[in-house]
């Protein structure tokens, strides 16, 4: 399904955020990739399936290592995924068919080696009279749902939107790649199919497109905030794989540019007791990596630059920056980075050691 390869680290377990059951609050759950990638073994799930296994997963999230049953109100369930059913019926079925569907999940030990999980999603069911939903996890699946060491961060208002069964295993593998380096996934088309669970449906790629690839990306294009892209790849004049491009949206940029930007300003543990060294592997509040993950110097902030721009006019405000960032690696994260930049800068021009970078300075 792809060439993602997990690296077994030391770190702090990432975390949901807002609540599952309160779309207005943005909840988000970090998805182990394992259970993004899995393939049924025989039989397959439904979109409202795979929708309902990530809220019964971001519900359970917090006490998932500590407690082995959990319950979620079916009212609650039914109120964020807008069902028009007057019957539980529906959400019964759901469990159903997660309770009994093998999935192969790829996963990694604690030595590092790739290994295959064949098992259920989740054991699940709502006893007669009661309006409650008792469910549990596979027991060594339970470690890695709570601890991934490879995740993507999964938007739970854009799945409850998705009408179309196809767009939230596609949504999921997107969310995947669009914070790599490398935002492309090259997909031959017969593992789609498999991965999808379409066995010999649509065995031409006119139908396979129609009811499947179109409509899906037709929907993550208008209902999420990324952008994908995709490309035909033929061998022998046949449609042989998909290659995606995923991409993020203006305001998904902003917004996480502005996220870090704040971040790095004022990280976890920046109040501490005289003397105390900050550890660098404390994962940040606001973007949940490390000082360590994070890298150092901070890039610096349009306002940074835009001062910059206005006390040292002419001069290439980006190759100072990484002049600075050089000087400034393994020496920790400032305060203020943008403070020490900017002062920085003010000490070179007094030691008169300012430069144009390939073309002169403004006579203004």
């Amino acid at each position: 399904m792809g060439d993602m390869v997990a690296e077994v680290i030391d770190f702090s377990p990432p975390t949901t955020t807002g609540d599952p059951f309160d779309l207005a609050t943005d909840p988000t759950l970090p998805k182990l990739l394992g259970a993004i990638q899995a393939t049924p073994t025989a039989g397959r799930l439904t979109g409202s399936d795979r929708i309902i296994f990530n809220f019964l997963l971001a519900a359970a999230f917090p006490a998932l290592e500590e407690k082995e049953m959990h319950e979620v109100l079916t009212v609650e369930l039914r109120a964020v995924l807008g069902t028009k059913h007057e019957s539980n019926d529906w959400l019964e079925q759901s469990l159903q068919r997660l309770s009994s569907v093998m999935m192969k999940i790829p996963v990694v030990d604690k030595r590092g080696r790739a290994r295959h999980i064949v098992t259920n999603l989740v054991n699940g069911s709502i006893p007669r009279g009661e309006g409650v939903i008792h469910y549990s996890f596979y027991k060594e699946l339970r470690p890695l749902l709570a601890k991934p060491a490879v995740f993507a961060r999964i938007k739970l208002a854009v799945l409850a939107q998705f009408s179309c069964k196809y767009s939230p295993p596609l949504y999921e593998m997107f969310e995947a790649y669009a914070n790599r380096d490398h935002n492309v996934w090259t997909v031959k088309v017969e593992e789609l199919r498999v991965w999808l669970a379409i066995g010999s449906k649509m065995p031409n790629w006119a139908d396979f497109n129609r009811f499947v690839l179109a409509p899906a990306l037709d929907e993550i294009n208008r209902l999420s905030d990324l952008r994908i892209d995709h490309l035909l790849l033929r061998k022998r004049r046949r449609v042989d794989a998909i290659r995606f491009t995923i991409n993020k949206k203006p305001a998904r940029e902003l917004m996480e540019a502005e996220l870090f930007h704040r971040a790095v300003r004022r990280p976890v543990g920046h109040s501490r007791p005289k003397g105390k060294v900050r550890d660098k592997r404390t994962p940040d509040f606001l973007d949940g990596r490390t000082d360590s993950e994070r890298g150092a110097p901070p890039v610096l902030t349009s306002k940074a630059i835009d001062e910059f721009r206005r006390c040292f006019p002419g001069l290439d405000v980006y190759t100072y920056e990484k002049e600075w960032q050089e000087v400034f690696a393994g020496k920790g994260l400032p305060r203020d980075p943008d403070k020490a930049f900017l002062g920085w800068m003010e000490t070179k021009r007094q030691r008169g050691d300012l430069r144009a970078h390939g073309f002169f300075p403004s006579s203004n």
